[in-house]
């Protein structure tokens, strides 16, 4: 019999990490369209790890230039540690919050002879996984910086290897000391809606933050004055955070004491990591097997006039409408899909202005960059920067290509009520454009109001933003109803493990990044530009709508739900 603890880890890494298998045994070969969704899906795991790395060695880099004149570069390792933790808290903090109770399973399995401390220490492990590639990054990029330009002793390797292996235990046992005792004692958090409210607000508010900070430090990276006060000063926030928060202190020590002593300061992090995360499940456990029994239950309310409250809440619409506000409110409801689709356009706009702000600061850049964008207004370059920015949010939610694998669980009792086919699938794209016009609308309209363009090319960057956007809304309907994903064990793997969204967001970032560079040879007008992608876009989404009912219809029939 296997032991219960590792056989937890393995089934929670398993359910939130885990590719879908379809088919076993040795002689079951992977068709060419499963081929293409897996090398698409690795191009796209590949550019976003380029783009983080390369994000993390520039900014590594230009302090390691801005500290090494003052004799500080060993402060590069330290500032690594501590924006290691940080981020790991923050985004382990979203992450432990969506996964709290990813299904019904959780629940579960309190029902068999599992102790609460092996629950809780199976899924601080889960989290833990996800957080440590995202410390591994921090720390590689810095600790590489350092090896090539200071070429340090073979201690410094090890150090640094378990120093990225300790770095995300103490945020993790921090981050369910204070979310299981929260959980336990106020009910009302217990349940989804809570659970995204929350998570959404710490994402923004993270997001907005790392953001201000990456910006105003990679501006001021050049002015030794300034580091040496914000940075390397005894006041500094390096020197406090290094002093008062111990992982970091050690991290430091582990890859620049040099000899032995450096992988002794790192075991001695690693330790304390581990006993503080063993701590918290031996402590904890009970509370959180409690805290999942009633998740989702909702207190019955006595309800005085019963005759109004049914015609108010039971009343009677048209079935698209009462399909169209079903998807509206199961998919927003469920926090793995409302963080990872819709909420891309309220944080995107938010961050972006944020950068802004920080380089509009920035006097000598301000003084080169006026005379450029009054020439770049002037032309038809701004309208369809607008355009290509309304149409990147309004297309990325990840709505409709996973419209169909996100009802595998329900589809059997859809398909028994008396509903159109053509209703229930329309109520989709409804569904989806909903959020493409709400997109195309900030960043569309609002960037060519933030560019101060005239009202007709900020029309005019909205209808094309939103003929783009309605556009892929239709094409990812398509691609999810012809192969959609109909088996998965939790919502998470209905949206981020869903190959058809992995390779609609790079189709989508392709076609945009492919306009953008026809359009730089075209010597066209606004109005040429206008009525070239609003109309071939516009005339595109009519003709796949006009053919999808059939399709869908025909598609769904065959499905065995």
């Amino acid at each position: 019999m296997t032991a219960p603890f590792p056989s937890l880890v393995r089934f929670f890494a398993l359910s939130a990490y885990a590719p879908s298998k379809r088919g076993s045994g040795a002689r079951s070969k992977q068709s060419p369209k499963a081929a293409a969704k897996a090398i698409g899906l690795a191009v796209l795991v590949l550019f976003v790890l380029a783009d983080l790395v390369g994000v993390f060695i520039a900014m590594n880099l230009s302090a390691y230039a801005a500290l090494k004149p003052l004799g500080l570069q060993g402060l590069l390792l330290l500032n690594a540690a501590i924006s290691a933790s940080l981020i790991v808290f923050v985004v382990g903090f979203i992450t432990a919050l969506s996964t709290y109770r990813a299904s019904k399973a959780d629940s579960s399995l309190l029902a068999l002879p599992i102790k609460g401390h092996e629950l809780l220490g199976a899924k601080m492990i889960m989290v833990y996984l996800s957080e440590f590639a995202l410390a591994f990054l921090f720390i590689a990029a810095a600790a590489a910086i350092y090896a090539i330009k200071e070429a340090p002793s073979a201690g410094f390797y090890l150090g640094a290897l378990l120093t990225a292996l300790s770095m995300p235990l103490l945020p993790v046992a921090a981050i369910y000391l204070v979310i299981v005792p929260l959980m336990a004692a106020a009910r009302p958090l217990r349940n989804k809606n809570a659970v995204m409210i929350i998570a959404g607000i710490v994402g923004i508010a993270f997001g907005l933050a790392f953001n201000f900070y990456i910006q105003v430090a990679t501006a001021r990276m050049s002015d030794s004055a300034w580091v040496l006060e914000h940075l390397a000063g005894p006041d500094a926030f390096l020197s406090r955070a290094g002093g008062a928060y111990p992982p970091a202190f050690l991290a430091w020590k582990s890859m620049t004491a040099g000899g032995a002593a450096g992988p002794l300061y790192a075991l001695a992090n690693l330790g304390l990591g581990l006993a503080a995360a063993a701590l918290v499940a031996l402590g904890l456990g009970k509370g959180y097997a409690r805290s999942l029994l009633g998740f989702d239950e909702q207190r019955v309310r006595r309800v005085t006039a019963t005759r109004g409250y049914v015609e108010r809440v039971f009343r009677r619409s048209s079935p698209l409408l009462a399909l169209f506000r079903r998807e509206f409110r199961l998919m927003n409801r469920e926090p793995a899909y409302f963080l990872n689709g819709p909420f891309i356009i309220l944080v995107m706009p938010l961050v972006m202005a944020v950068g802004a702000a920080v380089m509009w600061q920035n006097g000598d850049a301000k003084a080169d960059l006026l005379p450029r964008l009054g020439a770049f207004v002037a032309g038809p370059g701004a309208m369809l920067a607008a355009a290509a920015f309304g149409a990147f949010l309004g297309s990325g939610t990840s709505v409709t290509d996973t419209a169909l694998s996100r009802d595998a669980k329900a589809l059997r009792y859809l398909k028994a009520l008396p509903l159109g086919y053509r209703d229930y699938m329309i109520a989709k794209f409804l569904h989806g454009l909903f959020f493409a016009a709400l997109g195309s609308l900030l960043g569309g309209a609002g960037g060519a109001l933030l560019l101060r363009l005239p009202a007709w090319e900020l029309a005019g960057a909205f209808l094309i933003a939103l003929a783009f956007s309605a556009f892929a809304c239709i094409a990812g309907l398509w691609l999810d109803t012809a192969n959609p994903r109909l088996s998965w064990d939790n919502p998470i793997a209905a949206l981020k493990q869903n190959p058809n969204a992995t390779l609609f967001i790079l189709a989508d970032m392709v076609l945009i990044a492919a306009l953008g560079i026809a359009s730089a040879f075209l010597r066209w007008g606004k109005l040429g530009f206008f009525a070239l992608y609003f109309g071939t876009f516009a005339a595109a989404t009519a003709a796949l709508l006009g053919a999808y009912p059939r399709f869908a219809e025909k598609k769904l029939r065959s499905i065995e739900a």
